[in-house]
């Protein structure tokens, strides 16, 4: 009886050591968890900032971009419009009686700035519609016309 007491002594004194050395190895992992997870929030919230430093950035360059192209459209338009109304005037028949050669070259001219009137509306309805600045004007439309 002495002996098996002995034994089961010994083998709970084993057992307890194993169950210590669980313990540490457990503790060890948990703390290296712990670590890990901390560096990981750190790299994370660093990252955050720079995504949010470069979301600002984009946005302030895209309202850098729209405002560009709001002024430069302004700015080459109202000329463009002032010698489109020349080119009407001298278009007009019986105004200023030009040769045929001159009223061609001035069709042709017209209708190069009529076309680059129409480049300069569209990039300001850009910039618009960027700007969330474009009203929706809602009406009836024949799509089998559209098509």
């Amino acid at each position: 009886l002495a002996q098996d007491l002995r034994q089961t002594a010994l083998r709970l004194a084993e057992t307890n050591y194993e169950l210590k050395l669980a313990l540490a190895e457990r503790n060890l992992t948990a703390a290296e968890l712990r670590e890990l997870a901390g560096r990981l929030e750190e790299r994370v919230a660093a990252r955050t900032a720079e995504l949010e430093t470069a979301r600002r950035t984009a946005e302030r360059a895209s309202q850098s971009k729209t405002e560009f192209l709001s002024m430069i459209s302004h700015e080459l338009r109202t000329p463009l419009n002032v010698a489109l109304g020349h080119l009407h005037l001298l278009l007009q028949p019986g105004r200023h009686p030009l040769p045929d050669v001159a009223i061609a070259r001035v069709k042709k001219i017209k209708t190069s700035a009529d076309h680059l009137l129409a480049l300069i509306n569209d990039l300001l309805d850009i910039a618009k519609l960027e700007a969330g600045k474009t009203e929706l004007e809602l009406h009836p439309v024949d799509v089998a016309q559209l098509c």
